[in-house]
Parts: C-alpha cells; structure tokens; sequence
C-alpha cells in the first residue's frame, strides 16, 4: 500500500488546467486586436492645445472590456502632494500619484501595470486628474491604442532632395575638347549638408506646434511677453530636439497667456 502511494506521489495526473496558459494572455491581445484610434477630439481653447478625454477613453473600451470579460482594480502605490504659485497669485495644487492597475480575466489570472499620472488644479480635482491621467496611458501602453486614424497617402508629400551639384554639372558638360595644360587648382571645399530635422513624436509635434501658434498670436495681442518670445526664439532649436524641453516652454507659453486673459477680464468693464 505504502508502494502504491509513493508510485502515486511521483507520478501525478495531469491536469489539462494546468498545462493551458492563463487566459488574461488571450483576452488582452482579443482586445487589442478590436480597438480603434482614439483621436484628439476635444480642443482646450483657453490654452490652445487638442487632448483625449477619460470619458474618450471609456467610451471606447468598455464595450470590449465587457465582451472579453476583463475588468481592472487599481491602488495607489505613492502619493506626493505640492502647492505651486501660478503668475496671476493663485495657488494651484499639484499631484503626482504612482499606481498599480491590475488586468484580471475570468480565470483570475492577471497582469500587473504600475505608471505614474500627475494633476494639477486650483480646486479640489487634481487628484482626480491624475488618476485619469494614468489609467489613460496605462491602457494606451498596455493595448498599443492608435492616436490617429490611418491618413491617405496624398496626405505625405515626399521631399525631392536635389542631386549633388558635382552630379549635375557632370550630366551638362559639354563634349570635352583636346587636354590643354593647366595650372594646378586648390581643391574647392564643399559645403557639408544640413542636419536633418529631428523626428518627432505625435505628442512633441503638438507641442511644438502649440508654442508656434501662441508666438503668432502674441506678435498681435502681446499675449506673452516679449522677453519670452525671444527666449523660445533663441531655444527653438533646443525644443525641438527635446520633448521636455517643449513640455517646460508650453507650461509657460500658458501661464502667461492665462495671466494675460485674466488680466483682460480684469478690465474689461462689468
């Protein structure tokens, strides 16, 4: 008997559950392979820039959360919380929150995803807004979610780079005549090309292209003051070039402009 058990002990039987690879591995990649672009709907007028709302969000993916029946729990691992004085004398509340989004399928098995959200506000949602922020970018990494509808191709206009100038004058030269003696020419120095224009991503072309559109304006309404201008003038190469760069100066780019609507509020009579 005691033979038996131990023969039983060595060899147990195999479980087919345990040989089938937990389903949250299936249900994510269903989800994924279901899931739209979601655009940049929704435009901030006061600051001048396109964003995706939390309910942008939700509105696309509950449907497939329900269909794949997978659904999320977070906890906040960290919290740190700060008090910022905006130009206009405000004080605006910062908070950045580090949190863990569990993905659990109905098996139970699951996958864990830690990211960082920060809000900011003058009341009492910048908690909330940093909660939305992270779960936003949480599925967005977690799912690869496309920002943008697929474009037609008339929308890229490839640019023709012109043939080196050696290459041209070569193609137009005239039948060459008999060798004539020559004196010896100091060889000419070319030019070196430009650098190519850096890449951007989606998220660094809006800002840099934010922080454009607010200069325009500011040459019209003085919305930005001058000495700012020409900092962003001497620094574009710098923005362009660095994603936090272009974060920093679109902060900045708004709060004057905030300060400035709010000074035209201020005047304008009642």
């Amino acid at each position: 008997m005691t033979k038996i058990k131990k023969e039983t002990e060595e060899t147990p039987a195999t479980d087919s559950r345990a040989l089938s690879a937990p389903m949250i591995y299936s249900r994510i990649p269903a989800i994924m392979a279901e899931v739209e672009a979601i655009e940049k709907g929704r435009r901030n007028a006061a600051q001048g820039y396109s964003f995706r709302g939390i309910d942008d969000m939700y509105n696309a993916l509950h449907p497939l959360f329900a269909k794949h029946q997978v659904f999320i729990t977070k906890a906040v691992l960290s919290e740190t919380r700060t008090e910022r004085t905006n130009k206009n004398g405000a004080v605006m509340f910062c908070v950045v929150l580090k949190v863990r989004f569990t993905y659990f399928a109905p098996d139970g098995s699951s996958i864990i995803d830690e990211t960082v959200g920060e809000g900011m506000d003058s009341g009492d949602k910048a908690t909330n807004k940093a909660l939305s922020a992270a779960f936003k970018y949480s599925v967005m990494q977690l799912l690869m979610i496309p920002t943008e509808e697929e474009k037609d191709s008339e929308v890229h206009t490839p640019e023709i780079v012109a043939q080196p100038q050696h290459r041209q004058q070569s193609q137009n030269r005239p039948a060459q005549q008999p060798a004539k003696p020559q004196q010896a020419q100091q060889p000419q120095q070319q030019t070196p090309p430009p650098a190519p224009a850096p890449v951007l991503d989606s998220e660094h072309k809006e800002y840099v292209e934010t922080i454009k559109a607010v200069c325009t304006e500011a040459k019209q309404n003085d919305c930005i003051p001058a000495n700012l201008r020409a900092e962003i003038k001497e620094r574009w190469g710098q923005i362009t070039a660095s994603k936090q760069a272009a974060i920093a100066y679109l902060q900045a780019v708004n709060e004057a402009k905030e300060e400035w609507l709010s000074k035209q509020l201020e005047e304008t009579p009642a």
